[in-house]
């Protein structure tokens, strides 16, 4: 693995454990019993965000088609849900849990999913470049 790809992946593992840090507090308060996130059918959405987050952390460390799989599996579901989210919010729906400052959370989710992606095509280029096995 060269430096530059490496690099990558530590910068991904480290953006996706912000998702992790974000998603965390408000998974736990819904556990505690607290109505903190919508649901989607009987599933609350912040434990899908959770479980997202750290899947695309663990893809960081996964060799070429498993990371590729992982993340995508993790991202996409993610992605839409923030998206529709988002779009909810701005229509004037009370959907997605607030920062203290105010701000959606889905808006800040969905910067980071495409921050993320970005950063994940980015280790694609790098190994291609690199002459490494690509990701996908």
């Amino acid at each position: 693995m060269s430096a530059a790809s490496f690099v990558s992946r530590a910068v991904l593992f480290t953006f996706a454990v912000i998702g992790v840090a974000g998603a965390a507090p408000i998974a736990w308060q819904q556990f505690t019993g607290v109505k903190a996130c919508p649901a989607i059918v009987t599933v609350p959405a912040c434990n899908v965000v959770l479980l997202g987050y750290v899947l695309m952390a663990i893809s960081a460390f996964l060799m070429s088609r498993a990371r590729t799989i992982t993340f995508f599996t993790a991202w996409a579901p993610l992605f839409l849900l923030a998206l529709i989210g988002s779009g909810l919010e701005l229509v004037s729906q009370d959907t997605c849990p607030r920062t203290s400052g105010g701000v959606p959370m889905c808006f800040l989710s969905l910067g980071l999913l495409t921050l993320l992606v970005l950063i994940f095509l980015s280790i694609s280029r790098i190994n291609t470049l690199f002459h490494e096995t690509p990701v996908y």
